[in-house]
């Protein structure tokens, strides 16, 4: 597995990294060990994890946003992706810990205090004295950015952190903080973190910017959340059970659109003509952004994952990605 420099930064990831955002959602801890062991023995040695990821805080915004009360997630822990991480990295040992670039995020604001509370709680379940990547997991209209990113700088100091980044901004917020970080002769992020897929490539227009400013990217839902497995029908009402879309019913709404529906047909066409299977090409066409430093993918199985190394592996044609482009415009 092809591991890739985060600019600016002595921090590598591997090209596929792995998304522990459904640890203690639809996959228990036993199956988590187990997808982290499997991870690691291939090559894939790039951990992401949220203040925001756990069972309970899954169930809780689901409760609030759709009025349900049944359980849907393997545990009602909360914050258990960060301490399914911690007891396998525990149980594992340094040797495997000095392995992984584990990054995680704080989700609950940018203010200095909360800033290194949420780092300082991380750490704790995470049961790490540092991470190697710790992200802003939303932007924060609240607070000031130059504050956010002082404390963000103060962390690197500290040695709790090797790298600092940002998630889910748009185009207006990240360059509002390249504005700040320079003006104020301040390091600034280093990664982006954004969503990209076949069927949500909003992100595209950050490429050039982060290009410039030489500003790594990790991009996560190659697969549009699982909507481009196939598995999903229009019918909103026939969600699989256990399924991500079953667990947090917004995705749905995301993605559950005429066009996107038509691309996936598009997808699965072109996986017949070139004998690829439609997970693997979407993944692949996803890794071909030479823009991109590492693609997040959320397993539940090995297979899931056996996936994403095989979409390293295919050599994408110039004609046929440029096909794959012209669906998203």
């Amino acid at each position: 597995m092809q591991t890739i420099g985060i600019n600016k930064t002595n921090v590598s990831v591997s090209q596929i990294g792995l998304g522990c955002g459904n640890w203690g959602r639809e996959v228990d801890e036993k199956t988590a060990f187990y997808l982290m062991d499997y991870a690691i023995d291939n090559g894939i040695t790039f951990f992401d994890t949220s203040e925001l990821y756990g069972g309970l805080e899954s169930y809780q915004t689901r409760k609030k946003l759709y009025n349900t009360d049944d359980v849907r997630e393997t545990t009602l822990e909360s914050f258990s992706s960060e301490k399914i991480i911690g007891r396998w990295l525990k149980s594992r040992g340094k040797k495997i810990r000095d392995k992984v670039t584990l990054c995680t995020k704080v989700g609950t604001g940018g203010s200095k205090e909360n800033i290194n509370r949420a780092l300082s709680d991380s750490l704790k379940r995470l049961q790490v004295d540092n991470v190697d990547i710790f992200k802003l997991h939303l932007p924060d209209a609240t607070t000031e950015i130059l504050e956010t990113l002082l404390a963000f700088n103060v962390e690197i100091q500290k040695g709790t952190t090797n790298a600092i980044g940002c998630a889910n901004h748009n185009k207006e917020q990240l360059l509002k903080s390249i504005e700040i970080s320079e003006k104020n002769k301040i390091p600034g992020f280093q990664v982006i973190q954004t969503p990209f897929s076949l069927v949500q490539s909003e992100s595209k227009e950050l490429f050039p910017i982060c290009e410039q400013k030489k500003l790594s990217i990790t991009a996560h839902s190659p697969l549009g959340a699982g909507f481009l497995t196939g598995k999903y029908s229009p019918d909103k009402s026939k969600l699989p059970q256990g399924s991500r879309y079953h667990i947090m019913p917004g995705h749905a709404d995301l993605y559950f659109s005429d066009k996107n529906f038509e691309i996936l047909k598009k997808l699965n066409k072109k996986s017949e003509d070139l004998q690829i299977p439609p997970i693997q090409l979407a993944i692949s066409w996803a890794i071909n952004h030479s823009e991109i430093s590492s693609v997040l993918i959320g397993a539940r199985t090995t297979e899931h994952i056996d996936n994403s190394i095989k979409a390293t592996q295919i050599n994408l044609g110039v004609s046929d990605k440029s096909e794959m482009d012209s669906w998203i415009i």
